[in-house]
């Protein structure tokens, strides 16, 4: 008698299941029905009845938790400033990089219309 009331505590149904994890009996049964396999494990009783362990929900659950940052370590993160050495750095490097790569496409195009000079019928051919 003492282990069926253990039991019961530790067993809940599809409803109080879905409610703990906001989705609807309808999502639970299908996720009974994967051809893989569940991804909420669940007990089939003697009777056909479908329960959910409630250490399987509060797994489930845990899988689901997003830990929050520790204030002290949200003001320890340092983010790139324009007065910021490194970030100017960085800057200067990104717009040799873009003035470089103009320059190459102004030359790769001023190519293409000297060849198209010498040869007009070649012209749009690539």
């Amino acid at each position: 008698m003492e282990q069926k009331q253990k039991q019961k505590r530790t067993l809940i149904g599809p409803g109080e299941a879905a409610a703990m994890l906001d989705v609807s009996t309808e999502y639970l049964r299908r996720d009974r029905l994967r051809p893989e396999g569940p991804t909420i494990g669940y007990v089939k009783l003697p009777s056909g009845r479908v329960r959910y362990r409630a250490s399987e929900i509060e797994r489930v659950l845990a899988g689901c938790t997003v830990d929050a940052v520790e204030p002290e370590a949200k003001k320890s993160a340092t983010y790139p400033t324009s007065t910021d050495p490194e970030w100017l750095r960085m800057q200067a490097q990104y717009d040799k990089v873009v003035a470089e790569t103009e320059a190459r496409v102004v030359a790769i195009q001023k190519s293409r219309e000297a060849a198209d000079a010498l040869d007009p019928a070649a012209g749009g051919v690539q």
